[in-house]
């Protein structure tokens, strides 16, 4: 249960305590200030019996908590019994049982609790006018029970933004899920659902999408379905009523070919973006006021959701740059180790060695000879010293254990996650969404790949720089299912592709080669990268050129079965 759960139940407990010591307080009051049928002691009796029952019953749940109610009106009829129930001191005791019912203390409140409370004060008052029935009673009974409605909604309300906060709390303080707001939003979702006597105040979200608009481009954020491409029938129509108006009804979106209404759009601005939520209801209700409330209380929800959202989105963009330092640093161990290969291959023995055994050879003169040669022996240990240090240097440095640009640790994620990851990394380059295509059928995507997320973002990244580099105006990603494998197929057209046709050949077919000692001498350090980040993960990989003058570049990543261990 969580930390506001329990205060909440904590206080109604001692509440209920408090409330039975005033209940025998006033009663007393009431006995003192009235003519009374029975002998002081007999209502002594029936305190002490009262409060013994009580005990017995204090802190119990269920239908003991109902009896522990129906014991308070029994009390209360011996109290009053054979008085005149009109005056303020007996009207009073007769109504402190409504007044206190906002704060049951039972840990699982029956449904039946509030009408059996109604009920039992009617029949009290009926009793004690010794079975007249009256009007006005029940006129004064529904009064308290509209008042009692208020408080119960009021209850109701801070419970669901306790509630709401807590659940934030747990995922981003607690348990750090980063980057998972699905789980959130489906949490979020539930405690919605989670009340349905207050269906006639709040709409019941079937589901609930988030987008952002930045720059005149949308993104998804999350979503509590998941799905791959989504339709506005109107966009340009839904852009301009969304940034006027804080709230519409019955945008005409479709998620996956299926429609999303009803709903309601909210619209939660932030510092420099745009959210709005898509929230998918039953039904749209004819009553505004209904309207009303759902959009306010859950615009308050969704407010507290967006706060969460830009510090994810700061730590993404610190992530990014970190990322980006990182890359760096590869950039120049990438450069360390082409140096060592270019020395490693013409590193013979030193030039002045060399030099001077040339010169010494083609003296003539004796004298001159035999002083090459004792400077020759000096050079030829200076050599021999100095050759060993930077052999064993050279070799240290292109061992794969001492070099970073080693990928050392996989994981599970499944394929909604990597298609997420596709999608935010396209998003975040500035490509349309409308350029991302998927099919892959509902039991592929149960499936998992493994591999290294920082190096598989590393290489998206590369990939989509690339892309925007050298493509013209043409440019898409299509995921498809194939077999056992999921294949991204990255294409785009190339500026200038006829007068750079020699260089695309050449970049294609060292891409294409297994030597990769040959790329990494031949080609830029993105494409050693890449295809050093695809050869360690194990990733299948080609580069084309189709008929019609564009470039095709295909991954092919193997799945398996979910492991149920998997956590992403």
């Amino acid at each position: 249960m969580m930390l506001y759960q329990n205060f909440d139940l904590l206080l109604r407990k001692i509440i209920s305590l408090f409330y039975r010591v005033l209940l025998v307080a006033f009663s007393a009051s009431v006995l003192i200030r009235n003519p009374n049928v029975f002998e002081w002691y007999i209502y002594a009796g029936i305190i002490a019996i009262y409060l013994i029952i009580f005990g017995l019953l204090y802190n119990k749940d269920g239908f003991l908590s109902l009896l522990r109610l129906f014991v308070d009106f029994v009390f209360i009829y011996f109290i009053l019994f054979k008085k005149d129930i009109n005056n303020f001191h007996s009207i009073t005791l007769i109504f402190l049982p409504l007044i206190n019912s906002v704060n049951h203390s039972s840990n699982t409140r029956s449904k039946l609790s509030p009408f059996v409370l109604y009920i039992l004060t009617f029949l009290l008052i009926f009793l004690l006018r010794e079975l007249k029935f009256v009007w006005g009673d029940l006129v004064a009974l529904f009064a308290i029970w509209i008042v009692n409605i208020f408080l119960y909604t009021r209850h109701y309300l801070v419970r669901i933004f306790n509630t709401i906060d807590e659940i934030i709390n747990g995922f981003y303080m607690e348990k750090i899920e980063i980057g998972k707001q699905y789980r959130l939003l489906r949490s979020v979702r539930d405690v919605l659902n989670s009340n349905k006597k207050f269906f006639f105040l709040l709409h019941r979200p079937i589901d609930i999408t988030i987008f952002a608009f930045r720059e005149g481009k949308f993104s998804v954020i999350s979503s509590t379905n998941f799905f791959v491409k989504y339709k506005f029938d109107d966009e340009r129509s839904f852009v301009k009523e969304i940034t006027k108006k804080n709230r519409l009804r019955n945008v005409r979106l479709s998620l996956d070919d299926g429609p999303t209404f009803p709903n309601i759009v909210l619209r939660v601005p932030s510092e420099d973006m745009i959210y709005f939520y898509v929230v998918s209801i039953f039904e749209i209700s004819e009553l505004n006021l209904k309207d009303y409330a759902s959009s306010r209380i859950y615009a308050q929800v969704f407010q507290k959701i967006t706060n969460v959202l830009q510090i994810e989105r700061s730590i993404a963009i610190e992530k990014k740059e970190y990322l980006h330092g990182i890359k760096m640093k590869m950039v120049f161990v990438d450069s360390t180790i082409k140096s060592i290969h270019f020395l490693n291959n013409r590193l013979t023995p030193i030039s002045n060695y060399f030099d001077l055994l040339k010169l010494s050879e083609a003296e003539t003169d004796q004298e001159k000879r035999q002083r090459l040669e004792t400077l020759l022996e000096i050079e030829k240990r200076n050599a021999m010293n100095s050759i060993d240090p930077i052999i064993f240097r050279m070799r240290t440095q292109l061992e794969k254990a001492n070099n970073p640009y080693i990928i050392s640790s996989i994981e599970r994620i499944g394929i909604q996650k990597l298609y997420s990851m596709v999608r935010k990394c396209w998003e975040d380059s500035n490509l349309l969404h409308q350029d991302i295509s998927m099919r892959c059928s509902k039991s592929f995507l149960a499936r998992e790949v493994v591999l290294n997320v920082e190096s598989f973002e590393f290489l998206l990244d590369e990939i989509l720089n690339n892309i925007i580099k050298h493509a013209n105006r043409f440019h898409k990603v299509e995921i498809i299912e194939e077999n056992d494998f999921i294949c991204f197929r990255f294409i785009n057209d190339i500026k200038d592709f006829n007068k750079n046709i020699d260089w695309l050949n050449k970049i294609i077919t060292y891409f294409n080669s297994d030597e990769i000692n040959e790329i990494i001498k031949k080609t830029s350090y993105g494409l050693s990268f890449m295809k050093e980040s695809l050869k360690q993960m194990n990733i299948f990989h080609e580069m084309s050129i189709t008929e019609d003058k564009k470039v095709i570049l295909l991954l092919k990543i193997n799945t398996e079965n979910k492991n149920e261990a998997s956590i992403v």
